[in-house]
């Protein structure tokens, strides 16, 4: 299985809510029917990337394609890091089979 990853610029580079908003450009490419699935969790989605959720557990976004996993980059290195947010080489999928955020240890107690 291919896997490819992307590492997108967060706090302090821009709010929770700009970078959800660059994931689901990124990943649903101008349809308006992806779009619309992802702005469903956008809210819990900037939370999780609030809490930086995202900084050591990707975000995983399987289909028949290539597997995607999404990183946060955070602090210094959200600005001056390494930051890989150039578009996917491949046609969004007509259905993306799940999609996989990290649970934060806290919320399980």
């Amino acid at each position: 299985m291919t896997v490819v990853v992307r590492r997108m610029a967060a706090c302090p580079a821009r709010i929770s809510s700009d970078v959800w908003s660059a994931i689901t450009g990124l990943v649903c490419r101008g349809d308006k029917a992806a779009i619309a699935e992802f702005d469903k969790v956008k809210n819990i989605a900037a939370c999780l990337i609030n809490d930086e959720a995202f900084a050591n557990s990707a975000m995983s976004l399987k289909n028949d394609g290539p597997r995607l996993r999404v990183y946060c980059v955070y602090g210094d290195d959200a600005v001056t890091g390494e930051v890989k947010e150039s578009p996917l080489n491949w046609t969004r999928p007509r259905a993306i089979g799940s999609r996989i955020c990290p649970v934060l240890a806290m919320t399980l107690r």
